[in-house]
């Protein structure tokens, strides 16, 4: 028998005071927070779909059945598109063949049609700067009393893409996964509804395989995952105006059950600063784009740069980025927040 439990719904309100009582609450329980986007300044707005055309029409994404893959059993079909040329799609999917002629990067129409999914546009890069002024939009950016350092982490943006638009159509699937870099999220539900499965990253080795990836929450695999049953199974759907606020390495599974308009943010505090700093997805991203343009931190030799991970350039140039620019600002809040990280990467054996 499979152990379920219901998703908590709370208001904002009940959230709110949860949280002062216990800053790390979703540590151990997920929760689905009503009275708390309604407040953001673009609420309406963004759910409208001819205004997010005007707005990010042109920005460049792929669109994907499913989302994405994890599990090695599944396979991707994939399109290079634009966010308006992926509207023409949601407002006439049986345009199709048409509209995506001759785009396909993996997969092909015919096996499109075989999977009997509808594409999803999800990674949108619409946030690259921690000022920027969308955030005025969607404030405040996470519930208070909770914190969000990310514009105070160096690069946070620029690393790695943190913030999404997500539009879909009934039976878009994103599979089961866990958010990268140790961070928070939350799913926040502007339109439609979508229907959310997560699992407690302590049932981690009931729902996940080194050889396959992560369970099919849709098809189980008792061969592949015979302890799945064990893993507690959360569960809620989530309607407009709802946000789900999950911890770091709470693994997720979505289905989009009508037409739906979500945002979502992945976010570091003092809860999970540990987490994110030996998170080693940041560090191999940012490692890269030292090693395209080194001379810009005069920091590394060429063997060090032939002969070390991404992941140790990532890490050592943050380091140094993080002691310069406390050498000319080491006091006030920022500075305070860090100094937490360079301590915590500075704890770190490379």
């Amino acid at each position: 028998m499979v152990k379920q439990k219901n998703i908590p719904i709370v208001t904002y309100e009940e959230f709110q005071e949860r949280a002062k009582s216990n800053p790390n609450l979703l540590a151990k329980s997920p929760f689905i927070v009503e009275g708390y986007i309604q407040n953001w300044p673009c609420y309406e707005e963004w759910r409208n779909l001819d205004y997010l055309r005007k707005k990010f029409g042109k920005l460049s994404a792929y669109a994907c059945s499913p989302q994405f893959t994890t599990n090695s059993n599944v396979k991707l079909t994939r399109v290079k598109t634009r966010f308006d040329q992926y509207l023409d799609y949601l407002k006439n999917p049986e345009k199709i063949e048409e509209i995506y002629e001759g785009l396909w990067c993996d997969g092909s129409y015919e096996t499109f049609l075989a999977q009997n999914k509808p594409l999803y546009c999800g990674s949108l890069r619409i946030i690259q700067e921690a000022n920027d002024r969308i955030f005025d939009d969607l404030n405040p950016i996470v519930p208070k009393p909770l914190e969000n350092w990310n514009s105070i982490l160096p690069f946070y943006y620029k690393i790695c893409n943190h913030f999404w638009l997500y539009v879909s159509l009934p039976g878009a699937l994103t599979p089961l996964h866990q958010d990268n870099n140790g961070t928070f999220a939350y799913l926040a539900q502007l339109d439609g509804r979508k229907r959310v499965t997560l699992y407690s990253p302590e049932d981690f080795d009931f729902y996940h395989n080194s050889k396959v990836g992560f369970l099919d929450v849709l098809n189980p695999n008792d061969e592949e995952f015979p302890k799945w049953r064990s893993a507690t199974k959360w569960t809620g759907e989530l309607t407009q105006g709802q946000a789900l606020m999950m911890g770091t390495d709470w693994a997720h599974h979505v289905v989009t059950i009508e037409q739906s308009i979500s945002v979502s943010l992945d976010f570091v505090n003092q809860n999970n600063i540990s987490a994110y700093a030996a998170s080693e997805q940041w560090a191999n991203s940012f490692g890269r784009r030292v090693k395209m343009k080194p001379e810009a931190l005069g920091l590394f030799s060429s063997e060090e740069l032939k002969k070390k991970s991404d992941v140790y350039i990532g890490r050592k140039a943050m380091r140094s980025i993080l002691k310069n620019g406390l050498k000319n600002n080491n006091n006030g809040f920022d500075g305070s927040i860090r100094k937490v990280f360079l301590s915590e990467l500075e704890s770190l054996s490379e």
